[in-house]
């Protein structure tokens, strides 16, 4: 899950003098705004002024150049017959500028598609699917390739880039497949959304691990819903 993160901080050089702690959390956006519960703030500081740096050398990459941090994974569902999805990786951040979670398949989305896979009829075609903190977009990708749903990704905008290139690997002509940016939250993110028609089904794997995120998560969640909808979300780290 990658909603409560923000974009690159542009710096001038990589040898520029980093700032302090309290400066280096603020650049770094309200979902950094200190060190979470347990953790030191000096380590919590080197880990972003880590962080920064990558993004730093990141926007300074080409293209080309991106393109060589990433990998290929094929993602061999679980279950009877040969289904499988391709997915590009992102683990060093490198491609889309982002150290955000989403760049990799994480155990919560895997974990995620079987469950679904006993939950969701073979063909779903009046199913409309919202998927939350899509990531690399497997579940996503599943529900459309292998069970004829109407899916929608959602990401936050830095980590677009990786998802659409794992759309168009894994979407053969006529897939009702649709990627939009969104935030939680985001008031006129979700009225936009919402206008469009609320969703029979909500799926989110490994969005729940950062409390101060919950109200937003529900809220969307809430707001974009179908007065019969479900909502499915698989957990796979400890809350911090």
């Amino acid at each position: 899950m990658a909603a409560c993160e923000e974009g690159p901080v542009e710096l001038q050089s990589p040898f520029l003098e980093m700032p302090e702690l309290p400066e280096l959390f603020a650049a770094l956006g309200e979902g950094m705004g200190g060190p979470p519960p347990g953790i030191p703030a000096a380590l919590w500081g080197s880990m972003c002024k880590k962080r920064l740096q990558d993004m730093h050398e990141s926007n300074h990459l080409t293209v080309s150049e991106r393109e060589e941090h990433l990998t290929k994974r094929q993602f061999h569902v679980p279950g009877r017959g040969k289904r499988t999805l391709t997915l590009q990786e992102d683990p060093t951040g490198k491609f889309g500028g982002s150290c955000g979670s989403g760049t990799v398949l994480w155990p919560a989305a895997m974990a995620l598609v079987e469950h679904l896979d006993g939950e969701v009829e073979k063909s779903c075609l009046n199913c409309r699917v919202l998927e939350l903190g899509a990531g690399v977009g497997a579940v996503g990708l599943f529900l459309a390739l292998f069970k004829g749903c109407e899916v929608w990704l959602t990401e936050a905008p830095e980590q677009l880039p990786l998802l659409v290139r794992n759309v168009n690997e894994n979407s053969p002509d006529g897939l009702d497949l649709q990627v939009a940016p969104l935030k939680w939250g985001d008031k006129e993110a979700l009225e936009q959304l919402a206008a469009l028609g609320r969703f029979d089904m909500i799926v989110g794997s490994d969005v729940t691990y950062r409390p101060e995120c919950l109200s937003d998560l529900l809220s969307t969640a809430h707001q974009l819903m179908s007065p019969q909808g479900r909502f499915f979300s698989q957990p796979s780290r400890p809350a911090r």
